[in-house]
């Protein structure tokens, strides 16, 4: 399941997470969202952002 997960701490840092995307997916994902917060401290991008598109067809027939 695709998932867009906002975290906002008590110093009003924001943390945005993608779950469920592939490759650069999560970034268009969350493009709206940075573009609305003005800056980007930070990014860290996780293995399913490194995953071919074919891995991932694969791993969706599988399920």
């Amino acid at each position: 399941m695709k998932q867009i997960q906002i975290t906002i701490d008590a110093d009003g840092d924001v943390e945005i997470k993608a779950e469920g995307f592939s490759g650069k997916t999560c970034k268009t994902a969350t493009a709206f969202i940075e573009k609305a917060l003005g800056s980007i401290a930070g990014r860290t991008l996780t293995s399913a952002y490194y995953q071919n598109k074919t891995e991932n067809q694969l791993q969706q027939k599988q399920d």
